[in-house]
């Protein structure tokens, strides 16, 4: 779990006990993922982080010199995210490289989700985006006429989100 004490801490899903902590230079709002052996989370010290599970140290850290609130998707190995300053990623989850980038004109506060080789996100230019996941292309966006904060679902051939005015 991320904390406004600049750390992100584990616990034990047991018992609660503390086992350890990381720190970086800010707080921490992006919730972390775990996939395998690793957690990966943003912070608003601008850098991605890529611990190991068991022990917390770091296995790679990706800098952006901007804010992550969203909550990266990692899937087949990529990590998928967006940043506030309108950076959104693909890292390759093992190094932490660059597979690809797209600028969008606006920040992302929203937590991607994958669905058949399409991340669909929203994000702070009042759109929802589809992109092809294998080379951020925009396959579609639709104007919302709001920000959206939320993270979409995909389910029955529909995409579902809601906007900052509380609209679905």
């Amino acid at each position: 779990v991320g904390s406004q004490d600049t750390k992100l801490y584990c616990l034990s899903a047991i018992n609660g006990s503390y086992l350890w902590s990381f720190k970086t230079d800010f707080i921490i709002e992006s919730c972390p993922t775990v996939v395998d052996d690793t957690v990966i989370f943003g912070s608003s010290d601008g850098s991605l982080y890529c611990l190991d599970a068991n022990d917390g140290s770091l296995l790679w850290e990706y800098e952006t010199n901007s804010v992550f609130i969203s909550s990266p998707a990692v899937v087949n190995g990529k990590v998928y995210v967006g940043d506030t300053s309108g950076g959104f990623f693909c890292l390759d989850s093992n190094t932490g490289g660059i597979v690809w980038v797209r600028t969008m004109t606006e920040g992302t506060y929203s937590t991607p989700c994958f669905y058949e080789g399409k991340i669909y996100f929203g994000c702070n230019d009042e759109n929802m985006y589809c992109l092809n996941a294998d080379d951020g292309s925009i396959l579609w966006n639709y104007s919302t006429f709001n920000d959206v904060y939320s993270s979409p679902a995909v389910a029955y051939n529909s995409v579902y989100v809601g906007t900052s005015d509380g609209r679905l």
